[in-house]
């Protein structure tokens, strides 16, 4: 039926396919044809009941060495040919995933990921690995357990997959006698496995023999998978992408957590593309919401087919971010022939993306074979994890899987290697509770903070457990500020920064004691210029209430300070001040003033830029007028603006008996600090001034 509709949509819309079959378009023409003919009747209107939300949410994939029937199994158990390449088909191999979906026998539908065996694509089996519920670990009666028998387990392993089935194929091949001796054979081999006690069932593809008894028990074996988090921001591991005619993007995957509607944004990572869902599909059938554990087919706007490929990710937007360094925990495989070495390149598979990471190890200098431990790794290009997320490790070359892991910390920094502040930072990030994790996470930090935002991202989880969870923090006195525009800072680190803002002003007081304070600026970018502004604000906020700084808006001091001057400069200042103010509107050329003090001019220029500072003197370009002149002028104006309504700089000479070569700098300086301001020749009062 979908394939005659793919058939009429071509026609309709002249689209040829021609080879582009080799990029998935047959199946997403299977996919979005049916929602373009939903008014045409159904050959299959059971289908569209059975997608009920509750019933969606199982993604059941295949394992096992190469001809051992993965493929020829799932075509028997659903009709559909997930083989779709035309070289698939003509060598009669899976090169790359296929994907299908299967009716339950209770009426649940469950999408189905198919894997290739062959060693060369292993690649391509773990971009479908990391999203399976349930595994047809698929076995070959009349050969047994091959090698990538072996490997396929071992990578299942590091996955931690807990749901697996057993599926003897080819049985027609082989007499009872044999058949019960690979069984007791398989169960030596999967002794201590997720499969060790997983049920075995024998079928053949052809004559179809035990297809139902293994439908009976994916069934039973379901309904104990664990559901997926419906709750947190949604993410899909994306991987197939192509272009339809008329729909544009489309990307396929695994939803592996929350949910995605019709209409609503969402983010194309690493590359942080932003762009809108404009349709959703779940096997086949339109819906208007996808969710966790769902094989979906996204059409995407404003997004170019060459802007996403394999290993990309679509998120909600803002939660997850790009990152090149992450902490985990590593294992190695036991069957590893020698040690990993630190600083050994290898390919990382994570998601459905694969990476040429450096491994940087940080509690040992060799991994030995079935050793685990703490580790960086150095991504050759940006990549998007979440904490908790599984991951596979393979040689650079030959390609042989070695081991994995779990990531502790999908945006680390850089840490002091082979440290026992480092080892108890990652251990508390592996081994504690949520709330252990957030407090290791927002101390780790440091001045720089966490959101709650960035706290759903590292801690996996949803907007309403990260909001619980910094409340909590906050409750406790571990986590201090925070708001929409500032991120939370862990006490401790508050306390240093505090700490160092007294420390950097005491210093500045000790060398220059003839100053108020220190420029606001230059203290944060001395002491705090990684925090957030708003973070630096708060500290000195709060600071100011415990009475231990003063802070304006250019300068900050100690809450106790004051300039204190020695005789002789406190002679200077007396003397300039007194000229200053006796000059009143004609005041002298401030730097001849200070030339007037010959030997002394080093300690008058001290002495000068002191009582500009403290305001007892007012710089206007190359005049400066005592602060109590400026006042009285201020004064001035206020008046003969209220009472004519304007100033000229006319007006202003006039009423100070001064010279133009004094009031129009005055005048523009009232302008340049906001006391008025110009409109043609005349100066009007602000706002601020009216209001003062």
């Amino acid at each position: 039926m979908v394939t005659a509709h793919a058939a009429k949509f071509q026609r309709e819309h002249r689209f040829t396919l021609g080879n582009r079959l080799e990029e998935g378009v047959l199946e997403t023409l299977e996919l979005l044809v049916e929602a373009s003919y939903t008014r045409e009747k159904r050959e299959e209107p059971e289908l569209r009941a059975t997608l009920h939300p509750v019933m969606s949410h199982l993604i059941i994939g295949t394992a096992g060495h190469v001809d051992h029937g993965k493929t020829s199994l799932i075509r028997a158990l659903t009709g559909i040919e997930t083989d779709r390449l035309k070289e698939e088909q003509a060598r009669g191999l899976s090169i790359d995933l296929g994907f299908a979906h299967f009716k339950l026998p209770g009426g649940a539908i469950a999408g189905i990921v198919d894997v290739p065996g062959h060693e060369r694509f292993v690649k391509n089996m773990l971009a479908g690995a990391a999203g399976m519920d349930v595994v047809l670990f698929v076995v070959a009666a009349d050969e047994g357990v091959m090698p990538q028998t072996v490997e396929h387990l071992d990578i299942l392993q590091l996955l931690e997959a807990q749901h697996g089935i057993v599926v003897l194929t080819k049985r027609d091949l082989v007499d009872a006698d044999w058949l019960e001796l690979i069984q007791d054979d398989l169960r030596a081999r999967l002794a201590g496995t997720f499969l060790a006690e997983s049920p075995i069932v024998p079928v053949s593809s052809t004559t179809r023999e035990g297809l139902d008894e293994l439908a009976q028990t994916i069934e039973s074996v379901c309904a104990h998978a664990a559901a997926r988090d419906v709750q947190a921001a949604f993410r899909l591991p994306v991987d197939r992408a192509f272009t339809i005619a008329g729909f544009g993007t489309v990307v396929t995957g695994t939803a592996t957590a929350g949910r995605l509607r019709v209409g609503e944004e969402a983010e194309v990572l690493p590359q942080q593309l932003k762009t809108r869902v404009r349709n959703l599909e779940v096997h086949g059938a339109e819906v208007e919401m996808a969710e966790a554990g769902q094989r979906v087919a996204i059409n995407l706007t404003g997004i170019e087919r060459a802007e996403v490929v394999r290993g990309n990710v679509v998120a909600a937007p803002g939660v997850l971010q790009p990152t090149q360094l992450i902490d985990v925990k590593l294992r190695l495989l036991p069957t590893v022939k020698r040690p990993l070495k630190d600083g050994t390149t290898v390919r990382l598979h994570l998601g459905t993306a694969e990476f040429l990471p450096r491994i940087l190890l940080l509690d040992q200098k060799q991994l030995e074979p079935g050793a685990s431990g703490y580790a960086q790794l150095v991504l050759d290009q940006p990549g998007v994890c979440a904490r908790g997320d599984r991951f596979v490790v393979r040689t650079y070359s030959p390609m042989h899987t070695i081991g994995g892991g779990i990531v502790l910390e999908p945006s680390a920094r850089r840490r002091r290697r082979f440290q026992e502040a480092t080892i108890a930072e990652l251990r508390a990030l592996e081994q504690g509770d949520v709330l252990q994790t957030a407090a290791v996470i927002l101390k780790a930090a440091g001045e720089r903070g966490v959101t709650v935002a960035q706290f759903q991202q590292r801690l996996a989880g949803t907007a309403a457990l990260a909001k619980e969870v910094v409340g909590q923090l906050q409750e406790r006195g571990v986590a201090l500020f925070g708001s929409a525009t500032m991120p939370l800072l862990h006490r401790e680190v508050a306390q240093t920064l505090r700490d160092n803002l007294l420390t950097a002003v005491r210093k500045f007081h000790a060398d220059q004691p003839l100053k108020q304070g220190i420029a606001r600026e230059l203290l944060r970018a001395q002491v705090a210029g990684r925090a957030n502004p708003a973070t630096f604000d708060a500290l000195l906020a709060q600071m100011g209430k415990d009475g231990q700084l003063v802070a304006s808006a250019d300068m900050v001091r100690l809450a106790e300070h004051k300039v204190a001057m020695s005789e002789a400069e406190q002679k200077i200042a007396d003397q300039l001040e007194r000229t200053f103010r006796d000059a009143r509107f004609a005041p002298p050329h401030w730097k001849e003033q200070l030339e007037r003090f010959g030997p002394q001019l080093p300690l008058a220029q001290k002495v000068f830029y002191s009582l500009v500072e403290a305001g007892k003197l007012v710089r206007v370009g190359d005049l400066a007028f005592h602060g109590s002149v400026v006042d009285q002028a201020k004064r001035v104006i206020t008046e003969h603006i209220k009472r004519n309504g304007k100033m000229t700089v006319a007006d202003f000479r006039n009423l100070t008996d001064s010279s133009r070569k004094f009031a129009v700098p005055l005048v523009e300086h009232m302008d340049k600090i906001g006391f008025t301001r110009r409109v043609g020749d005349d100066r009007l009062l602000r706002e601020t001034a009216k209001a003062s």
